[in-house]
C-alpha cells in the first residue's frame, strides 16, 4: 500500500495498524494556506519596504469595501523568490 499513495503518512488513533494518506492536493492546499499565513503576517513589514505602494498596485473602493489589487508588488516578488531559488539551486 505504500508504494500506491505518494501523500503523507498520518496514523489514525485507535485504528490499530490501519495506515492514513494525504493525497497530494491535500498537501498542495496546506502548503499554500500556510504560505498565505506567512505573507499575512508579514504585510505590515513588507509595507515598510515599499511592496504595495508601487506604481501598478491598484486600491479602490468597491460597494463600500476597499480592494486592493498588488500587480506590481506581485511581479516583483515573484522575480525575487525566482531569482533566490535560482541562486540557492546553483
Amino acid at each position: 500500500m505504500a508504494g500506491k499513495y505518494h501523500g503523507v503518512f498520518v496514523p489514525r488513533a485507535g485504528r490499530g495498524r490501519e495506515d492514513r494518506y494525504i493525497p497530494g492536493m491535500v498537501r498542495w492546499l496546506l502548503a499554500v494556506f500556510v504560505v498565505l499565513l506567512l505573507v499575512n503576517s508579514l504585510t505590515p513589514w513588507l509595507q515598510r519596504l515599499g511592496l504595495g505602494r508601487l506604481p501598478g498596485d491598484l486600491r479602490f473602493r468597491l460597494f463600500g469595501r476597499d480592494v486592493f489589487v498588488p500587480l506590481a508588488s506581485t511581479v516583483v516578488v515573484s522575480v525575487l523568490v525566482s531569482l533566490l531559488v535560482k541562486w540557492l539551486g546553483a
